[in-house]
């Protein structure tokens, strides 16, 4: 039976290092998940604390509690609409808008009470506003299993000269001119323990929290390991014997095996999900930087900006609501050297060959993208299609081609970006940071023509950007598909796919980002 010992104990070592594998696979799958939502979500943050945004009142869905501390005492301000165990105080801060919020981020670092002077810190719990669209559901259950992080914003002044040349009392140096606010913000995973767990040993105040490993010194001594080799004299196995190792064998193999194919799913998972991550952040960078260079055409018959539906909102199904997927089309000028380029984005439906057919109206499709340029000389004088209403530039006949049609004859010109696209929508908003719309209080520019959409609770605007108009921001919301749930969507009649895509919201991964409009006036 020793030898029956020593096989099992083999079998147990390799057991317990399949087993540590299991969840190693499942945290990386976690870390990139978290790392790419913070990445993401800091850009959206700290554009909003640049320019002071106004208009943010989603926040009120995220952020939980705002914390201003400092040796005086310590503020809380809280979210009532979300609750919370245990609840916040019934004659509490209010959390009760996004100019609330952006502005208590923006609450000085160091202040000055009577003649001494006060170092706040500013802290933030938030819910992630990207990520997995199943965490959005408005229930204390479901923002309870989201995933969250702080926000440390700190707010301070810079010196625009070298101090050794800056005298504030010298003439012509105005206030303004000696110092100047910047801001930045560090955001952090909740609950991150100390890995050194000796007595006094931990973070200190001011070190920022995260992972530490610690090596000691120590002296290797050599061990006589006891043998357990049989002896010469020792009888062979008996048939019990063979059978219940084989047996034993059997059963260990059964287990490794389940165990292996748990690792090879949580290991591909892992791979989807980082392909989704990537080609969504890939598509978020790549329109970003295009829309911060728009600029206006400064004629009449030019469209700067064009944002409009291509199919009706579908609704995928959560815990306690529903949520609302969009799909739109977009088209925007930019000026480079002495060339005006249009480009356009649209979600569209593929062929086997790649090339796209038409718009994606089953509710998913693939993001892509096409591009046309003239010369600066050729750009005000070119007419515009007689088919379209309204004024509309040659640059946006040549890339968008019928907007208003179904089926354009210039599809087979965009190119894919990233596929799995069931969310693509575009809002644009004024310099208060402020939506923009036509309802009775509007905050129309001269040169914008809008239309509503209503399906619904759900309200969704269309714009057409003219002569010099421009927003000054665009917020652009995208939302992608898992890969192996779009090809089992793919391989299902239209309304089977419908069903089976409106119960698919937990495979869906969302990113939010909000772009600044360099040339708007």
């Amino acid at each position: 039976m020793v030898e029956i010992a020593l096989c099992l104990g083999v079998i147990a070592i390799a057991l317990v290092a399949i087993i540590g594998v299991l969840p190693t696979g499942v945290r990386v799958q976690k870390d990139n998940r978290e790392d790419t939502v913070i990445n993401q979500e800091g850009l959206l943050w700290l554009e909003a604390i640049r320019s002071g945004a106004q208009g943010l009142d989603y926040l009120t869905n995220y952020v939980d509690t705002i914390t201003i501390s400092n040796k005086t005492g310590l503020t809380n301000f809280y979210n009532q609409a979300l609750g919370g165990t245990p609840p916040p105080p019934p004659n509490a801060n209010a959390l009760t808008n996004g100019q609330t919020i952006i502005g208590l981020l923006t609450y000085p670092k160091v202040t000055t009470l009577g003649n001494t002077f006060l170092t706040n810190l500013v802290v933030a719990r938030v819910r992630a506003i990207s990520g997995s669209a199943a965490d959005k559901g408005p229930s204390q259950t479901t923002r309870d299993f989201a995933f969250g992080y702080r926000i440390i914003s700190e707010v301070v002044s810079v010196s625009v000269y070298p101090p050794e040349y800056l005298d504030p009392n010298a003439p012509g140096i105005t206030a303004q001119e000696s110092a100047s606010r910047t801001n930045r913000a560090r955001l952090e995973p909740e609950n991150v323990p100390d890995v050194d767990q000796r007595p006094g040993a931990g973070r200190s105040g001011g070190e920022k929290p995260g992972a530490a490993f610690y090596f000691y010194p120590g002296a290797m001594r050599p061990r006589r390991i006891p043998t357990f080799i049989a002896r010469a004299d020792r009888g062979a196995f008996t048939v019990v014997e063979l059978l219940v190792a084989i047996s034993v064998l059997s059963l260990i193999v059964l287990v490794l095996y389940g165990l292996f194919d748990q690792v090879q799913k949580a290991l591909r998972s892992n791979v989807a999900q980082v392909d989704v991550l990537e080609g969504g952040r890939s598509a978020m960078l790549l329109m970003s930087g295009e829309l911060e260079q728009m600029q206006a055409g400064n004629v009449p018959v030019s469209t700067n900006l064009y944002i409009a539906l291509t199919a009706a909102p579908y609704q995928q199904v959560l815990v306690d609501t529903n949520r609302i997927n969009v799909l739109q089309q977009l088209f925007f000028l930019s000026h480079f050297n002495k060339s005006w380029i249009g480009t356009g984005y649209r979600v569209l439906s593929l062929n086997t060959n790649g090339i796209a057919t038409a718009f994606a109206n089953q509710g998913v499709g693939t993001l892509c993208r096409y591009s046309f340029s003239v010369n600066d000389s050729d750009f005000p004088y070119l007419a515009s299609s007689p088919n379209l209403p309204g004024p509309r530039s040659d640059l946006f006949w040549q890339v968008m081609n019928q907007a208003l049609n179904p089926t354009p004859s210039n599809l087979t010109n965009y190119q894919p970006v990233v596929g799995g696209m069931v969310h693509f929508r575009v809002r644009a908003f004024d310099n208060n940071g402020l939506l923009i719309t036509n309802n009775l209080i509007t905050n129309m520019l001269s040169g914008v023509m809008m239309a509503t959409n209503v399906f619904n609770k759900d309200v969704e605007y269309a714009y057409a950007f003219t002569n010099r108009a421009l927003p000054s921001s665009l917020e652009v919301q995208m939302g992608i598909l898992e890969p192996h749930v779009l090809e089992r969507l793919k391989s299902m009649p239209p309304l089977a796919a419908g069903r089976y895509y409106s119960n698919q919201v937990g495979a869906v991964h969302l990113f939010q980002q909000r772009i600044p409009i360099r040339a708007a006036k």
